[in-house]
């Protein structure tokens, strides 16, 4: 049910649109729910690596539903990794 909350937030689009692949327009059908801030390091030991499933945090929109190739290329590293990427 997040996935597509996020999905039509975004108007069917790829949240990242970071890949080569990406095609920008997402069926809903081969949307994958994409972790902003990723899992981090060190795993989840003392609270480190934890995910926020959340969509919204304080009512701003956290998170995204991106393509397989896009969430397929970020993997577990922050958004802001990819900050100068994203058109």
């Amino acid at each position: 049910m997040r996935t597509r909350i996020m999905w039509e937030r975004q108007g069917g689009m790829c949240g990242l649109q970071i890949s080569r692949k990406c095609t920008k327009k997402l069926p809903l059908r081969l949307a994958h729910f994409e972790h902003s801030h990723g899992r981090g390091l060190g795993g989840s030991s003392g609270g480190a690596g934890k995910r926020d499933d959340r969509i919204l945090i304080d009512g701003k929109p956290v998170n995204c539903a991106a393509c397989f190739y896009c969430n397929a290329e970020k993997g577990s590293r922050r958004l802001d990794v990819f900050e100068n990427l994203i058109p």
